[in-house]
């Protein structure tokens, strides 16, 4: 294969033809390239494709354009490029395997995500409202519009609620509860 100059895009062919993908395990390698020189095929060839990100994502570089192996995931199985984004429903942003990927809206993607580091409480959608004294689980949408709100006296009912709440308002796209249960299927709070 020569090297080409590409604008921004790689088709579905030519990841195939330079790459691997193990859709169980979400990882790719590098295949022989009969083009190349020999020290690159015994270098690559074979090889783990990818190094992991500062924010988690694993990263390819072909012919010096950087692509998200999800991205790159869904392209190598569907054939084109998601027109959306590609959300990873356990959170695990180097987890590519084809049952972890799913399409999703930005809102939908924004979902599933992780607390903010400034979320003092640790848990998404809850908050300590000083002047009530109260516990509040609120869900927003977009940046002006609340769409749920309410108050509680302890942490555990605000966040039974947000975890009751987000199934029903957030449905397939919810992160997985945060209350732990132990083995006797008595819940236990940290």
């Amino acid at each position: 294969m020569k090297k080409k100059s590409y604008n921004g895009l790689i088709s579905a062919s030519q990841v195939k033809e330079l790459l691997d993908y193990n859709p169980e395990t979400g990882i790719f390698t590098w295949r022989h390239r009969p083009a190349a020189l020999k020290r690159w095929n015994v270098r690559y060839e074979g090889q783990s494709a990818g190094s992991r990100n500062t924010v988690g994502y694993i990263i390819l570089t072909i012919f010096k354009v950087h692509y998200l192996a999800h991205r790159l995931a869904w392209l190598h199985c569907h054939g084109e490029w998601p027109q959306f984004e590609i959300d990873h429903i356990d959170g695990d942003r180097a987890n590519n395997a084809l049952s972890n990927l799913r399409k999703a809206t930005h809102q939908q993607n924004s979902w599933n995500g992780k607390s903010l580091v400034t979320n003092r409480l640790g848990h998404r959608y809850v908050s300590f409202c000083t002047v009530m004294n109260k516990f509040l689980v609120q869900f927003m949408q977009g940046k002006d519009k609340r769409i749920y709100k309410a108050y509680f006296d302890t942490i555990e009912e605000a966040i039974a609620d947000r975890d009751r709440m987000a199934a029903i308002l957030k449905g397939e796209f919810v992160r997985k509860p945060t209350i732990p249960v132990d083995i006797s299927g008595i819940t236990v709070y940290p």
